[in-house]
């Protein structure tokens, strides 16, 4: 393989990136999705609640698969849907328009003798032709280092800001939000990695994190929070790819405002599951277990759910990757009224590259957000598309997305089919 058709193969997975991105129309407050994914990569149209999105995403840190240095990508978008509000049929904000989006990437990674550190900066910016009340411009830079301390200890420390926007008729998003709710999130950890996969030996794992949100506009203040978190891993390497667990993990969240002080509380979970590396076609972690929400008000009634992650990644081909993913989890509720919902997704992704310049790529999500006022809505998220790689540094794209989602309240449902021509540029000094 010439150097040029590995570039051009490295920057594919960006073309159906930036993709997926348009189709989406927008991207949830999350900071968490600054972060790679090493084993599946889910791929969403519409964006799921931000404790999914973070548990779906590998924990920060380094990239992996990043070369050293510097690199950068814009992506261009045309788009158009059907629904930009995102209401029913019935309402009278049911329309049209077309959006171009921008998302530009700068990134540096180096070594560090024996270490490694990166800082990227990453943008999405959406603008409208007639309901330019939905504009916006999400901005986030994250920088991690990852210290190999031992053969046998590891240690990360990691830290981001974000200013984004969460786009009404995504998970957790107010009923009657129009405008998008601007929220700015900063945070940080780090964690200790103990013991290696090829030494048939114990593994621990134990990290620490926060984050603090603070929303911008549209009266969305009762849901400032701060959250502080804890987890550890124990591991049993039952050969020199695959490992079992158990995970215990705590987080505190506090809200900064009088009126959602109720929604204080204490998540704990417990959770068994399996860890597999690259075999010649499959790697993932699987977990399932037991979550506990207790509210510090003593007239707010405490929550439990059954848990679990699902990340498989197959390889069938050299050029086909199909990926797997599911989770449930408690989600931090939009109104003043709740106080937590249960987020529950499951998903399929595939890519699949025809010849050496054309891929193309597949996915479908069902969301279930059951709220804890007996509100239950139900998504239904398609998306395919097709790339060109004409030059190792330039692409291009056409991609078709359906999102659908079902409410017990009338009012909350909606389909929307959204249609994006892509482009996009890359930069590498590889």
């Amino acid at each position: 393989m010439t150097k040029i058709e590995h570039k051009a193969r490295l920057r594919s997975c960006a073309t159906i990136a930036l993709a997926v991105t348009v189709l989406s129309i927008g991207t949830t407050a999350n900071a968490q999705n600054l972060s790679g994914s090493s084993i599946a990569a889910p791929s969403y149209g519409i964006p799921p609640a931000a404790n999914t999105a973070r548990a779906l995403n590998e924990p920060p840190g380094v990239i992996e698969g990043v070369l050293s240095g510097f690199y950068a990508s814009l992506g261009v978008a045309v788009a158009t849907t059907d629904n930009v509000n995102r209401v029913p049929e019935s309402s009278e904000l049911y329309d049209s328009d077309t959006v171009i989006a921008f998302t530009p990437r700068l990134g540096y990674q180096t070594n560090l003798g024996r270490h490694q550190a990166f800082i990227e900066y990453s943008g999405f910016s959406e603008n409208y032709q007639d309901f330019t009340n939905l504009d916006a411009m999400d901005n986030r830079i994250h920088g991690a280092i990852n210290f190999d301390l031992t053969d046998k200890l590891d240690a990360g420390i990691w830290a981001g800001w974000a200013d984004v926007n969460e786009r009404r008729g995504t998970s957790g998003a107010p009923v009657l939000q129009i405008d998008p709710n601007e929220v700015e999130i900063t945070d940080f950890g780090g964690d200790l990695r103990y013991g290696t996969m090829a030494a048939r030996h114990m593994q621990f794992r134990i990290g620490v994190e926060a984050e603090n949100w603070r929303y911008q506009n549209n009266d969305q203040q009762f849901r400032d929070r701060d959250t502080t978190g804890a987890y550890g891993e124990i591991h049993y390497n039952v050969s020199d790819i695959t490992s079992v667990f158990v995970l215990a993990g705590f987080r505190n969240f506090e809200y900064t405002s009088a009126n959602a002080a109720n929604s204080d509380s204490d998540e704990t979970t417990l959770e068994v599951g399996a860890e597999w590396q690259a075999t010649s076609k499959t790697s993932g972690r699987v977990s399932v277990g037991q979550q506990d929400k207790d509210y510090d008000d003593p007239s707010v009634e405490d929550q439990d759910t059954t848990t679990y992650l699902a990340r498989v990644s197959w390889n069938p081909k050299s050029y086909t990757t199909v990926n797997f993913y599911g989770s449930k989890r408690f989600e931090e509720a939009s109104t003043v009224l709740g106080d937590a919902f249960v987020s529950t997704l499951w998903g399929i992704g595939a890519t699949h590259s025809f010849a050496k310049r054309w891929n193309g790529n597949i996915h479908y999500n069902y969301i279930t957000d059951d709220y804890d006022d007996g509100r239950e809505d139900n998504y239904h998220d398609f998306g395919i598309g097709v790339n060109y790689l004409f030059r190792w540094w330039l692409s291009f794209g056409a991609q078709y997305g359906y999102i659908k989602r079902d409410s017990t309240l009338a009012i909350n449902e909606y389909d929307e089919n959204v249609f994006g021509l892509t482009m996009q540029l890359n930069y590498s000094q590889q």
